[in-house]
């Protein structure tokens, strides 16, 4: 019973049925044999009820805008790829699906970085996403995570009835003090509210100091990575359908590592979603710029 509630709990959850949501997690927060299980029904009733207060939504849903003659939904992934009003963010053209499996089963990113390095570097979301990585971002990094709740609700839907739980990739400590944010724990945030995903601090940690991985080969951030990650709460992995969130991947190594992590303790399924990818326009041959 506890376990049939658990589920039902879920699916209404993922239609936006909250009132028989509520009360399904309820059944199951009483019922379920399983603490940990009990715990993720609990955060949800908790999010239900933090998402009915409204505030917490309006970083997206004030947004979006309602232009006259679109055929799209208004929303911050919709709008943000509409050039009408500027150069529009370009889709990720180089991830697939499958590009981390059988690490990790699925992989979703909506969005194309161009770096310092880019040509092309200037594009508004490159140049946001990089105010962000320099500390000047909050703010953004939890409006960032409201339009990739948008990408997952509009292209990858699926997920709504299968996360037991979303966690962010942690950001080493040095990082942490330089911004005063882990940006991917800021778009976690967002996630959680708005699809009622049960998230808690703590349970994927680094388990030593990680040096900035930025810019280095293939290799090299394997040596560095490697044993880097720790799963202080295995039981909010086991059994379990765990989501992990970044904001930018560029070779996928570090989310590779962190799946390796959680594989240790035998997730049902780990799944990814990042915001953007590191593409390029140069090529070899261009002239310096």
């Amino acid at each position: 019973m506890g376990e049939v509630s658990y589920k039902a709990g879920i699916s209404n959850c993922a239609s936006s049925n909250w009132p028989d949501a509520e009360q399904s997690l309820r059944r199951a927060y009483e019922l379920h044999p399983d603490s940990a299980k009990r715990e993720l029904a609990h955060q949800r009733i908790l999010l239900i009820r933090k998402r009915a207060t409204g505030h917490t939504l309006s970083e997206w849903t004030s947004v979006g805008r309602d232009c006259q003659n679109c055929k799209l939904t208004p929303s911050l992934y919709n709008c943000a790829r509409c050039p009408r009003y500027g150069e529009g963010m370009s889709e990720a053209q180089r991830v697939r699906i499958d590009m981390l499996a059988p690490i990790i089963d699925e992989l979703w990113v909506p969005a194309a970085y161009r770096s310092g390095y880019d040509k092309d570097r200037a594009n508004p979301f490159s140049r946001l996403l990089r105010l962000a990585k320099n500390g000047k971002g909050k703010k953004s990094s939890v409006v960032l995570g409201h339009m990739l709740a948008d990408y997952i609700g509009q292209e990858v839907r699926h997920l709504r009835t299968k996360v037991d739980i979303v966690l962010s990739v942690p950001t080493s400590q040095d990082r942490l003090k330089l911004r005063g944010y882990s940006i991917p724990e800021l778009m976690v945030s967002s996630l959680a509210v708005r699809f009622c995903w049960p998230t808690f601090p703590n349970v994927l940690t680094l388990s030593r100091i990680v040096q900035e991985t930025r810019g280095l080969s293939r290799q090299l951030k394997e040596q560095i990575l490697a044993d880097a990650f720790n799963v202080a709460r295995p039981d909010m992995v086991r059994a379990l359908n765990v989501l992990l969130i970044d904001d930018i991947m560029t070779s996928g190594t570090t989310l590779r590592f962190a799946a390796l992590a959680l594989r240790q303790y035998r997730p049902l399924a780990v799944y990814a979603a990042v915001l953007a990818h590191t593409e390029s326009t140069w090529h070899w041959g261009d002239s310096a710029e």
